[in-house]
C-alpha cells in the first residue's frame, strides 16, 4: 500500500508470466482474510476443488462479466462476478450449463472492463479478453482453486491460473477481469 492508502500497481514491464512478488499485508487486510477463511463461502470454494481437481479442460467460453469452463467427462463450471455480493461465484454441472449459469457470463449489471483501465491496478493498463484468458486452459488439468477477498483462482500445473478479480472502476462499479497467469 502507498503512503495514502491506495494500491501499488505492478510496474508496466512485469507480465503475467511474471510470479508474484512478495509485499506486506496491513493489520486489516490479514484480519479480512481471516474471516474469508471461516466463512461459508471458503467452504464452497474448498468442495469445488475438490470436485474439479484433476479434471481436463475441453472447451471454453466467456463474457465481461464471467467464463465457463467445460471438461472432457461432460461436467463443466461457470464463474462469475456476483454484482449483489461484490464477489466470485460459481456453479457446476454436467451436460451443457445451465442458460442461468450462461446468463451470468455477460450480466449487464456488470461493467465491461475489457478495455485499458484509468484506476491504480496491476495491468490496468492492457486490455482483457475473458474468453481468450479461459482458452489458454483447455488441455490442461486442474491442480486446485483458491480464493482470496475479492478473487478466485482456478489452478493448472506449472504455475498457471485463471485468475479472477473483483474491483471497483473509476465510478465506484465493481467490475471483473480475468488473466491467465503465474502463480
Amino acid at each position: 500500500m502507498t503512503e495514502k492508502g491506495k494500491r501499488e500497481s505492478r510496474p508496466r514491464g512485469m507480465s503475467h508470466d511474471s510470479p508474484p512478488q512478495p509485499g506486506g499485508l496491513p493489520s486489516q487486510d490479514l484480519e479480512a482474510a481471516l474471516a474469508a477463511i471461516r466463512s461459508e463461502y471458503t467452504a464452497a470454494v474448498r468442495a469445488l476443488g475438490d470436485e474439479l481437481r484433476g479434471k481436463v479442460v475441453a472447451g471454453s467460453a466467456g463474457g465481461h462479466s464471467g467464463y465457463v469452463l467445460r471438461f472432457t467427462d461432460g461436467s463443466w463450471v461457470a464463474v462469475w462476478l456476483n454484482p449483489t455480493q461484490s464477489r466470485m461465484d460459481f456453479a457446476t454441472g454436467r451436460g451443457e450449463p445451465t442458460d442461468e449459469s450462461l446468463a451470468h457470463l455477460s450480466d449487464a449489471v456488470v461493467p465491461d472492463a475489457s478495455r485499458p483501465l484509468d484506476v491504480d491496478r496491476p495491468y490496468a493498463h492492457q486490455s482483457n479478453d475473458i474468453a481468450a484468458e479461459a482458452a489458454k486452459s483447455e488441455a490442461k488439468s486442474v491442480v486446485g482453486v483458491s480464493i482470496g477477498e475479492r478473487a478466485l483462482s482456478i489452478r493448472f500445473p506449472e504455475g498457471r491460473e485463471l485468475e479472477g478479480s473483483v474491483f471497483q472502476n473509476a465510478a465506484g462499479v465493481y467490475c471483473l477481469r480475468v488473466f491467465w497467469e503465474q502463480w
